[in-house]
């Protein structure tokens, strides 16, 4: 049985609309039915049921989706196994990034690899910590940035310490502090990133502090700054996301009274079955992240507050 039915049926029950499956895979849509068709009769039982606004997976479908799965994975590491073997210069690798790595660190990154080896394909998946770990445990990325936390069930590659700060508008009372104690947050509007489970977002520096006041929840870190200009609340960013930031605007930024932080890493399945893209596209972000480790002029102080 030919593997490409088994891709076709995955990215089916990935977009759940036929016409967009065979769009993203360079089909006609009646290929795509066809080959679906084909595909129950083989195995003797439905996988899709068509519906006027797309298709729903049945309960078989289902069933054989996380199998298809781990089967396309490992198809896709025999593939660039047999390719290593011939040149280490062609394949295709997804990785999963959140926004301030994407902003800060994919670009000299990925400029590295493709000068080095031009026909490589990186994929980037964005999506929040919650997400990204999901789509690595079901192998729809070879890696993904990620932060430390309890209990991972891949493999965390530590890269980097970035310390939280407390964003405050410049008029704010808070700023009379010179570091910011964490129950003198209390009662005061707290604009939240939601990285999709609380886990992983700054819910777990501010969960003891008493009455607190989640006064909004927000998927994108950048998005928080105008808030707090406009007097919504103060939030809680990483030193990377705030390198992000390049207009003027009213606000500053406070180190905590005991600092606080993220370990941001790779999280990969297994090293040792890694393809050798993934452990090239490994070694190449390890050896940058040490690099602006350093770097005075890719580390600099946040402009809009000189003192930190």
């Amino acid at each position: 049985m030919s593997i490409h039915k088994y891709a076709v049926f995955a990215k089916v029950s990935e977009t759940l609309n036929l016409s967009q499956a065979a769009k993203e895979l360079n089909y006609t849509q009646s290929s795509v039915s066809q080959i679906i068709s084909g595909l129950e009769k083989e195995l003797g039982m439905p996988l899709i049921i068509r519906t006027k606004g797309g298709v729903m997976i049945t309960e078989c479908g289902q069933r054989l989706l996380k199998p298809i799965k781990e089967l396309l994975h490992w198809n896709t590491i025999i593939d660039n196994t047999v390719q290593s073997m011939q040149a280490v210069d062609e394949g295709h690798i997804k990785v999963g990034v959140f926004s301030s790595v994407l902003l800060q660190w994919i670009p000299p990154i990925l400029k590295e690899i493709t000068s080095a080896h031009p026909r490589i394909e990186v994929e980037l998946i964005q999506g929040d910590y919650s997400t990204l770990e999901k789509m690595l445990e079901d192998n729809q990325l070879d890696c993904t940035f990620m932060i430390e936390v309890p209990e991972q069930s891949a493999v965390f590659l530590p890269l980097y310490n970035d310390e939280f700060f407390v964003i405050l508008h410049k008029d704010h009372p808070l700023c009379e502090y010179e570091r910011i104690p964490v129950e003198a947050l209390s009662k005061c509007p707290l604009i939240l990133i939601d990285e999709g489970d609380d886990k992983f977002d700054t819910y777990q520096i501010v969960k003891d502090v008493k009455q607190l006041n989640i006064q909004y929840r927000i998927k994108e870190d950048f998005g928080a700054i105008p808030m707090v200009e406009n007097g919504l609340g103060i939030c809680i960013l990483p030193a990377l996301s705030l390198r992000n930031i390049h207009n003027d605007c009213d606000v500053v930024a406070k180190q905590f009274a005991v600092p606080r932080s993220r370990t941001l890493g790779i999280s990969v399945r297994s090293l040792q079955w890694a393809t050798p893209l993934t452990q090239l596209f490994i070694d190449t972000t390890m050896k940058f992240v040490e690099h602006y480790s350093t770097s005075p002029q890719l580390n600099k102080p946040f402009w809009f507050n000189n003192q930190l």
